[in-house]
C-alpha cells in the first residue's frame, strides 16, 4: 500500500471515530412538544414477606391461609395447591326486597358454579383459570393432544405475587384477592343468565363490600354484600310506587361464595342410566367413537367406600361400615320438636344402603352446641346439614 493510500485510510478512520463520539455525546432529539420521554419504570416484584404481611395482619388458617390487613385480604397459597381443582359455588344468602319472589329470587338460590385452578405464570404472576370438564379427553389416547390444542382453558384473573414466605414461615405465595372478590364477575358472583332471577342490573361498586372470609381445612367461605341497579324492564316497583312508573331502586344482595378443595385423586365414575333417578353430568369423549364424538353421562354420588380391612367381607356380600358415613346434621335453628322426626327420616334410608352392602351408611344427628364444640360450623364443607 502506498503512503498516499495509508494517509487516506487513516483520515477516514479518524473521521468515523469523531462522528461516533459526537453521536454518543449528543443528547437525544426531544419530541415535538419539547417533553423528554419518561424513563422506563422498574417492574415491581415480590417484597419481603414481613413488609406485606405485617404485624397488623389478622391471620386465619385453612387450606389457604388468609390475612386481613385493614380493608385488604390476602391469600397465602401453598405451592402444593397450585394446579389443584377448586369447586366454586355462589349463592344468594340474603335476597333483596326489590327482587321478585317467584320460582327464583329467594335466599339460598344458587347463582353460579365453576371449577377453578390457581397456576404460576411468568413475571411473578399467579393466574386463575376457569376449568371446563365439558371436554375431558383421556391423556393416554391418541386424540388427547389434538383435543387439548383446540380447548385451552381460559385465564380469568391474574394476580401479582406480593410476597413469598421464607422457610421459617412456610413457602406460601401471597396474592391480594380483595378487588376480585368485591367485583362483579362469574367467579365470585353471578353466572351467565342468573342476574335476571333477581332483576340485578349494573354493578355499583361504591355500595358493595366484603363481610368476611372464613377458611376451613377443605373450604373457604366468602360473604359479600353487592349492590346493583334494578334491571331495565322490571315489572314491579318500590313500595308505594305506581305500577309501570320508572324505578330508581337498587338491588342489594348478600352473597356467599364457597371454595371447596376437590380430592387430589378423583372418584371412579359411574355411568348414568335413565332408568334410575340419579342426578347426572356429562362430557364429550373424542376417543370412544373413532368416526365421531360421543356424549358420556355419569352420575353425581357420595364417595361411599368399604374400609380396607373390610374389603374381602364386602366382596363376600357381608354388611360393612363405610370409611366415611353420610352424616346429615340438623340445623341448630330448627324447632326442637321437629328434630327427632328429621333424624328418623334420615335414618330410614339405612335400609336402602344395606342393599348396597353398607350398614350405618347414613346417619342423622343433631348439630353440636357451642358449648359441646366451639369449632363446629355448618359452613364447614366437611359437614352436611338439613336447614
Amino acid at each position: 500500500m502506498t503512503n498516499c493510500s495509508k494517509k487516506l485510510c487513516s483520515g477516514l478512520l479518524a473521521s468515523c471515530l469523531t462522528l461516533l463520539v459526537s453521536a454518543q455525546d449528543r443528547p437525544a432529539t426531544p419530541p415535538a412538544n419539547g417533553a423528554m420521554p419518561p424513563a422506563a419504570a422498574a417492574k415491581p416484584g415480590p417484597k419481603p414477606y414481613k413488609e406485606v404481611i405485617t404485624d397488623k395482619a389478622k391471620t386465619t388458617r385453612g387450606f389457604f391461609t388468609i390475612h386481613k390487613i385493614e380493608d385488604k385480604y390476602y391469600f397465602e397459597i401453598p405451592p402444593a395447591l397450585l394446579g389443584r381443582d377448586i369447586l366454586m359455588v355462589n349463592r344468594v344468602s340474603k335476597s333483596s326486597v326489590e327482587s321478585p319472589k317467584g320460582f327464583n329470587g329467594y335466599a339460598g338460590d344458587q347463582i353460579g358454579e365453576n371449577v377453578i385452578r390457581f397456576e404460576k405464570g411468568p413475571n411473578n404472576k399467579i393466574f386463575l383459570k376457569n376449568i371446563s370438564y365439558n371436554v375431558n379427553p383421556d391423556s393416554t389416547k391418541p386424540m388427547y393432544k389434538s383435543v387439548m390444542n383446540s380447548n385451552v382453558q381460559p385465564i380469568t384473573m391474574a394476580f401479582d405475587v406480593k410476597a413469598v414466605a421464607g422457610d421459617s414461615l412456610g413457602n406460601g405465595i401471597v396474592i391480594d384477592i380483595t378487588d376480585n372478590i368485591t367485583a362483579d364477575n362469574e367467579i365470585f358472583g353471578f353466572g351467565a343468565g342468573a342476574k335476571s332471577q333477581f332483576q340485578a342490573g349494573g354493578f355499583q361498586s361504591d355500595k358493595s363490600y366484603i363481610v368476611s372470609l372464613r377458611p376451613y381445612p377443605t373450604n373457604i367461605e366468602i360473604t359479600t354484600v353487592k349492590t346493583f341497579s334494578k334491571s331495565a324492564g322490571a315489572s314491579f316497583g318500590a313500595p308505594g310506587q305506581a305500577p309501570g312508573a320508572p324505578s330508581q331502586a337498587t338491588v342489594t344482595l348478600e352473597m356467599n361464595s364457597s371454595m371447596l378443595l376437590l380430592p387430589e385423586k378423583p372418584m371412579k365414575p359411574r355411568y348414568y342410566d335413565n332408568r334410575v333417578g340419579y342426578f347426572g353430568t356429562s362430557y364429550t369423549d373424542y376417543d370412544a367413537n373413532p368416526q365421531g364424538v360421543k356424549d358420556i353421562d355419569i352420575i353425581a354420588r357420595w364417595r361411599l367406600e368399604p374400609k380396607p380391612e373390610d374389603m374381602e367381607k364386602y366382596k363376600r356380600g357381608e354388611l360393612v361400615e363405610p370409611v366415611k358415613p353420610i352424616i346429615f346434621y340438623i340445623d341448630p335453628t330448627t324447632p326442637k320438636q321437629w328434630v327427632p322426626y328429621l333424624i328418623m327420616g334420615v335414618n330410614d334410608w339405612q335400609v336402602a344402603f344395606e342393599k348396597a352392602g353398607f350398614k350405618n351408611a347414613i346417619i342423622g344427628k343433631e348439630a353440636p352446641t357451642k358449648a359441646e364444640d366451639s369449632t363446629w360450623s355448618l359452613e364447614d364443607a366437611r359437614h352436611s346439614g338439613i336447614i
